[in-house]
């Protein structure tokens, strides 16, 4: 998968499963890194789903709360994002090459 790839497929992914979640300019600061630590918690068992989606948004927030405080995110998943999740999931197969490519773009 190209970087290229990797960009086409988190657009994707967060087009799908932030519509109804998140506004326009919360998904304009939210990076690849972070749409790919969405990717994944996607893919995860529903259990851990609201503890893994709160360190992710806690990082959001750490990040943007000097600049932008209003549009810090709750840190409790919402339900819509847990069933757009769920969608795009029974649709599409989890990415092995893709988490080759973030992991080859980290260890590189």
């Amino acid at each position: 998968m190209t970087d290229a790839d990797l960009i086409k497929l988190m657009e994707q992914f967060s087009q799908d499963c932030f519509v109804g979640v998140f506004g326009t300019m919360q998904q304009d600061l939210m990076t690849i890194s972070f749409c790919v630590q969405m990717y994944i918690i996607a893919y995860t068992t529903v259990d851990i789903h609201p503890e893994f989606y709160r360190e992710a948004i806690f990082s959001f927030n750490k990040k943007i709360q000097n600049i932008h405080r209003e549009l810090v995110i709750n840190e409790y998943v919402s339900p819509q994002l847990l069933s757009n999740m769920a969608v795009w999931t029974a649709k599409h197969k989890f990415s092995n090459s893709c988490m080759s490519t973030i992991f080859k773009t980290i260890t590189i």
